[in-house]
């Protein structure tokens, strides 16, 4: 029965049932839109054209290198012996007569017999008299620089000496995101329009997200699948995981500070085997606040990268010439250590530095982008059910398994990428 209403009738006593409701026709949901340097990686990489497919989930890269050109002295009885052990594997690299300097002391040496298997060389000291006597500081862990050889007039040609090639391989990683509702849902008259595009569409974002976390943050991995033990399941190795040398740390030598001498520093490293003159700095907000603050003077806003890519660049040139692209990727690099107090986990205080050339995002044939697959629930089934898909992995150079992503691979041989880490304070 209808309540009686004694008097104005107000807003809280007519029918509450009765009221029409007062709601904006439009759902806001700040994912649907691109955020600040939202999703980065897949923009600079979509606009170089950087990609491929591949026709196993499991694919391979070939890589060469030229022979090592400095080998440090591993042990030697006495300062001035004349055998000195190195490492064998730079041994099988010598032949007599092969002339080296110790770059500590530039005293000259040359080669006369080369053991490949003990990695003992017995040489002629300060060949040539130039510092007059075998140095005295020779010591262990002193770098030696390859010169060349010397050959008599008429002598016979030297031994044929080269490397063989390198072979690395990664995998895809498989990326499923469904959507899902039933007839009646669907035909249920909501607020905000259209409810099952809007789902679709915010599952879509969720699915760009996995993509981006699989390609920055993949583990390289083949294991049954844990959940029923049937089938197995592969993941790619991630830009992370491909840099384990160049690992720059501003605790070692800045006390976790970002300084216009930790950036150079940085260019120094980075600039030994790079190839396109500039290194892309990917990190968050945290640590670009840090680079930006020290280095305002030397810090230029290109806009042609801003049209290009669709997101915001600082360019830093190094004194080495090295140009850094300075990006801030937000929603990538943050870190939370604990779950009731922001602590600036692992990744807010580090950054990626890549040589975006370097690197390629492929798919498997057939499978690669971005698809959606629509209507794949079964035929008895009171609802519909579509599925985005991606099987994508990283083709990245140098690849996983090479010597150079050694930490503690020769500099000749070093990434040409690297990461920044133990970002403190500014």
């Amino acid at each position: 029965m209808a309540d009686v209403i004694r008097g104005p009738a107000t807003q809280d006593s007519i029918n509450q049932e009765a009221l029409v409701v007062d709601m904006k026709n439009k759902i806001y949901d700040p994912e649907l839109n691109d955020g600040y340097n939202d999703r980065a990686f897949t923009k600079i990489f979509h606009s170089m054209g950087k990609g491929g497919t591949v026709t196993q989930r499991k694919f391979k890269v070939q890589e060469s290198s030229q022979l090592q050109r400095e080998f440090p002295i591993k042990s030697l009885t006495a300062p001035e012996a004349t055998t000195i052990t190195i490492d064998t594997a730079f041994a099988s690299q010598l032949q007599p007569r092969d002339k080296f300097m110790n770059l500590n002391t530039d005293e000259y040496f040359m080669a006369i017999t080369v053991n490949t298997v003990s990695g003992e060389v017995y040489c002629v000291r300060d060949l040539y008299d130039h510092l007059g006597t075998p140095s005295a500081s020779t010591a262990a862990d002193d770098v030696l620089r390859y010169i060349g050889n010397a050959r008599e007039e008429g002598g016979l040609a030297d031994s044929s000496i080269t490397k063989d090639t390198d072979i690395s391989y990664n995998y895809t990683s498989f990326i499923r995101t469904a959507v899902e509702a039933t007839d009646h849902e669907k035909n249920t008259l909501e607020y905000g329009g259209n409810q099952w595009e809007r789902r679709r569409n915010t599952r879509l974002v969720n699915h760009m997200e996995k993509i981006e976390n699989t390609v920055v943050l993949g583990i390289r991995g083949k294991v049954l699948d844990p959940v029923d033990g049937k089938k197995y399941i592969y993941d790619t190795g991630g830009i992370k995981e491909h840099i384990k040398g160049n690992v720059f740390s501003l605790a070692t030598d800045y006390g976790g500070l970002v300084t216009e001498r930790a950036l150079d520093h940085l260019g120094e490293l980075l600039i030994q085997n790079n190839d396109s003159g500039e290194i892309h700095v990917f990190s968050g907000v945290h640590f670009m606040s840090g680079m930006t603050s020290v280095a305002k003077k030397r810090l230029t806003l290109n806009d042609s990268l801003r049209k290009r890519y669709g997101i915001i660049m600082n360019e830093y040139l190094c004194s080495s010439g090295l140009v850094l692209q300075l990006v801030s990727y937000p929603k990538m690099f943050t870190g939370y250590g604990k779950t009731t107090a922001y602590t600036g986990g692992t990744l807010a205080n580090m950054a990626l530095c890549l040589e975006m050339k370097k690197i390629e995002i492929v798919g498997m044939k057939g499978m690669d982008g971005v698809r959606l697959h629509t209507k794949i629930q079964e035929n008895d089934r009171s609802g519909m059910k579509d599925e985005w898909r991606t099987d994508i992995g990283v083709r990245m150079h140098p690849g996983l398994d090479n010597p150079c992503n050694s930490p503690t691979a020769n500099i000749q041989y070093a990434s040409p990428h690297g990461i920044v880490t133990d970002f403190d304070t500014y």
